[in-house]
């Protein structure tokens, strides 16, 4: 069927129902402006931490995932972070934080920790990790929840 016909059909259909039919095309809408990016938050590579152009709880808690917090929660226990009466969790043995390492590492975001840690490794399908790394990750969780907590019980 033609357009011309269809148009006619619509037309008199419109007529019919007691519509007014359009002689012009309704106008355009105007343009929809551009959306705001989402914010992120700033990323900080490992240099920029060496020169201490961010803190220790900037640096490692961008790596912090909901896995990761469930890792450290299920392992550690979110009881014994609260009971924790070192500022730095050294009153849970080392030897706890230490066996999370190869779990940690699969619970981040390797990419983004090898672009901000070393970009000279990036996209060749190396990762390197540390222990440290993985126990600096997993006390900043700790951290993170002994925050938490003292915020709620304020």
């Amino acid at each position: 069927m033609k357009i011309a016909t269809i148009k006619q059909r619509f037309n008199n259909l419109m007529f019919a129902l007691g519509a007014s039919v359009p002689t012009e095309p309704p106008p355009m809408p105007e343009p929809m402006p551009e959306p705001m990016p989402e914010p992120t938050e700033p990323e900080y590579t490992r240099k920029q931490y060496m020169n201490k152009e961010c803190t220790h709880d900037q640096y490692w808690g961008q790596f912090v995932t909901n896995s990761m917090r469930m890792l450290v929660l299920a392992r550690i226990g979110e009881g014994r972070i609260l009971r924790s009466t070192d500022k730095y969790f050294n009153d849970i043995p080392l030897v706890e934080w230490d066996r999370m390492k190869d779990l940690a590492r699969q619970c981040i975001d390797t990419k983004k920790f090898m672009r901000l840690t070393w970009p000279d490794y990036e996209g060749r399908g190396v990762v390197c990790w540390s222990t440290s790394d993985a126990v600096c990750i997993a006390k900043q969780v700790a951290r993170m929840v002994r925050e938490e907590n003292q915020g709620e019980s304020k």
